[in-house]
């Protein structure tokens, strides 16, 4: 599973995914609880990271 979140109730799920995405303006905490870090929700930090697993 790969999970992505922004906020504080994204640490469980963090913990459970194989890998996980914080997008780059979530809270501090929650990007170093990351596996990685992904573009900022209004650069479609989801969407562009999805398409890159995708076509690799």
């Amino acid at each position: 599973m790969i999970a992505f979140g922004d906020g504080y109730n994204d640490f469980e799920m963090f913990a459970e995914a194989c890998v996980s995405y914080a997008v780059n303006n979530a809270f501090e905490e929650v990007k170093v609880s990351a596996s990685q870090v992904a573009l900022r929700n209004d650069e479609d930090g989801v969407l562009v990271k999805i398409e890159e697993l995708i076509e690799s």
